[in-house]
């Protein structure tokens, strides 16, 4: 497992294989996005406790209740039982069944569930993309972007960074 420094206060968890999470120093606390490959769960969860220095994240958001996303957030929760799990509506109802896309995976408790299209939370802004599920979220810290699995993004302004599950990259 390896992780890097995407920008001040931004983390990529990258699993050997598979989709990537995120780490983010919030205002109080750190913020998980999306979980990477259940395969992954415990090396996912050493590394983001190495970041951390042993802090449990204060939220764990799903972008999307899509598999790439959503899959590992059930077991996560199961450590992570401080973390408050964020999905907006209606992902969340599928991160609760543990079903999304077509697909199965362990369900997951979901704490706090969005609903409108904007959300600010411990200094991250949550804008609602409906893509590629109804609920799907992007993620907008500082000049970062996460998209998770969306596949195009509802922003455009002062971007520098644009980070999905899979890679991370500079934009001008």
């Amino acid at each position: 497992m390896s992780f890097y420094r995407v920008s001040s206060g931004i983390y990529a968890v990258v699993p050997p294989q598979g989709p990537r999470s995120y780490l983010i120093r919030g205002v109080d606390g750190w913020i998980m996005i999306d979980g990477g490959p259940p395969q992954s769960v415990e090396a996912i969860l050493g590394a983001v406790l190495e970041l951390t220095s042993g802090e449990e994240p204060s939220y764990l958001i799903a972008t999307s209740c899509a598999p790439t996303s959503a899959a590992s957030i059930g077991d996560l929760s199961s450590f992570l039982r401080r973390s408050k799990v964020v999905s907006h509506y209606p992902d969340s109802m599928g991160l609760r069944r543990g079903e999304c896309m077509g697909s199965s995976y362990k369900p997951s408790r979901v704490s706090l569930e969005l609903e409108g299209r904007e959300t600010f939370l411990d200094g991250v802004s949550l804008f609602l993309a409906k893509t590629p599920t109804l609920g799907a979220m992007v993620v907008r810290y500082m000049d970062v972007l996460i998209i998770g699995s969306t596949i195009a993004s509802p922003l455009g302004d002062r971007i520098s960074y644009l980070c999905n599950i899979n890679n991370c990259i500079k934009v001008n």
